[in-house]
Order: C-alpha cells, then structure tokens, then sequence
C-alpha cells in the first residue's frame, strides 16, 4: 500500500525525478486507480477460494430441511488497539479483494477478548468468552466428547459471558 508521497519518494530515488505528490494523484486517477480504504482482514489463498467453491457447489441444492441441523459457529477477537483506518490504497473499480488490497488484522493486540458463539435455523447458541487463546484445531481434536449445554455446543476451554455482556453483543447491528 502506497500514498502518493510514497510514491513521489520512490520515484524520486529510483530516477531522480522530482513531480508533486499531487502529480502522482493525477496520473493515478487518469490510470483508473481512486484511493480507497482497504479492506481489513485475513488474505484469502488459492486453497481458500477453492474451498469455497467446493462447499457451494456441494451445498447448492441442500433445501431448509438440510440445514435444519447444521450450527454456524464463529470465534471473534475484540481488542483495544484498532487501526484508525486513515490508510488508503490505489486500486481500480473490482479489485477491493486482490490480496495487495487487503490489510492484515493485528492478530496479537493488546487488550483483547476472545469470544464464540453459532446460529442455527432453530436460533442462537448463548455468547462464550474463550479463555487462553484460539479456539485452534488442536483445540478440538483434544476435546474427546462435545459438552452439550442447553442443547448447544460449548467449545472446550470456554466460558459463558455475563447476561450483560451477551445483550451487549447482540445489539451490535449486524453482529
């Protein structure tokens, strides 16, 4: 990722050219690039979409009665240390999801909590703070028998957050 003054450095040390940053956002837009705000997240691999399109296209004809039984589970980090998001990318209309436009999350930042929960078509699990850590493959592997707890699965190592916590959570819009 790269301003236009980064940009105007490089080119003056690579040629010894000198143009205004304002130059370079000139050109940049002539040449279809806008500078946008890069999408945060994890960069996806060739395996990853692979992945993707093998579940779709096993999936694509599953009715309501297929997913029934099936429970969605995500883990989310939430820390205090947060990207302001002042950086933006160049970057043409329909490339938001090449990987040099993608921001990587800070994986490790200080003060964090990590939490856990599912959806299912029958409704929600309750929300889990996970203690130590990821809830890792590892993790699941060395649990021998799932815990069933108010007919939803607990991830080893979790614990159930307060009421208030979980109202708080569930009133994020979209979360």
């Amino acid at each position: 990722m790269s301003t236009a003054r980064t940009l105007q450095n490089d080119l003056q040390q690579a040629t010894d050219v000198n143009v205004s940053d304002q130059t370079i956002r000139n050109r940049l837009h002539e040449g279809g690039l806008r500078a946008q705000y890069p999408l945060v997240g994890s960069v996806l691999t060739p395996q990853h979409h692979g992945a993707q399109l093998a579940f779709a296209i096993e999936h694509q004809n599953w009715q309501v009665r297929h997913w029934c039984p099936v429970l969605f589970t995500d883990e989310s980090r939430f820390t205090l240390s947060t990207c302001d998001r002042r950086e933006r990318v160049w970057r043409s209309h329909g490339e938001c999801y090449a990987a040099c436009n993608i921001v990587q999350k800070d994986r490790f930042g200080v003060g964090s909590v990590m939490v856990w929960g599912g959806i299912s078509m029958e409704g929600r699990t309750d929300l889990y703070r996970l203690d130590n850590g990821t809830l890792t493959a590892i993790r699941y592997q060395d649990c021998q028998t799932l815990c069933w707890c108010s007919g939803s699965w607990v991830p080893p190592g979790a614990r159930q957050c307060p009421a208030s916590c979980g109202e708080s959570m569930q009133a994020v819009p979209g979360g």
